[in-house]
């Protein structure tokens, strides 16, 4: 359950070799709340957010020889341990290059898929009862050497992006995947890599850029990016 950046068609990586959960090898909470990484058992199963479109056919290069690209002065909390970086902070700039990203469709609040595409951008594990806030600045591929940009707030209405399908409205927002008890301490936290004190009760946050429905829309493909979001954990 780290912490992390992404840009993902699919959602995140999750590993589903083992038939029994309680031989560690699932990732039961993000594999029960999407409900489409397929049975597991074979490697064949798993998801890994860094993968070709071989996978499933979902995965997030299109472009042969994709690299997935992390800006510098990005973090997730304060990884140091020195208070360089906030603790209940986090940013990024992210792309993949050459674009675009496919997409697959959003979760529903309730787990499973929704009817809507987008793109898997960030997992945020916090403290238990703790709220994100934030926004990024989101590029779409509309054709060719050609892409729109605009800025997202979380939770915030949609923005009229261009993208190589027509205008649609897109929205950034963040479904609570589950809850967990963690007790390996913080790789981002004085307390967790200075003095080893366990993380404790936490939620799990999945972020998704999607499409919002409007009259005739279409689904939403071909994103590229080149993104800068910031966490802020209460």
């Amino acid at each position: 359950f780290d912490s992390h950046f992404s840009l993902s068609g699919f959602g995140p990586a999750a590993r589903n070799r083992s038939l029994a959960a309680s031989l560690g090898d699932n990732s039961t909470m993000t594999t029960s709340f999407y409900g489409d990484y397929g049975a597991p058992g074979t490697a064949a199963a798993n998801w890994d957010e860094l993968e070709s479109t071989a996978q499933n056919g979902f995965g997030p290069f299109v472009g042969a020889g994709a690299s997935f690209i992390v800006g510098p002065g990005s973090h997730v909390g304060d990884p140091a341990g020195t208070g360089a970086n906030p603790e209940n902070q986090a940013r990024a700039g992210i792309a993949v290059a050459p674009p675009p990203v496919s997409s697959h469709f959003a979760p529903n609040v309730t787990g499973g898929r929704s009817a809507f595409d987008g793109v898997f951008v960030a997992r945020f594990t916090v403290h238990s009862g703790a709220t994100l806030s934030g926004g990024m600045f989101f590029n779409t591929l509309v054709a060719p050497g050609q892409s729109f940009g605009a800025n997202l707030v979380l939770g915030g209405p949609a923005v009229l992006f261009s993208t190589h399908n027509g205008p649609q409205l897109f929205a950034l927002r963040a479904y609570k995947v589950g809850s967990t008890f963690i007790d390996n301490p913080s790789d981002a936290t004085s307390a967790g890599l200075n003095d080893g004190i366990e993380f404790g009760q936490a939620d799990v946050w999945d972020l998704w850029v999607q499409v919002v429905p409007a009259p005739g829309s279409v689904a939403l493909m071909g994103l590229a990016g080149l993104a800068g979001i910031r966490r802020r954990r209460a």
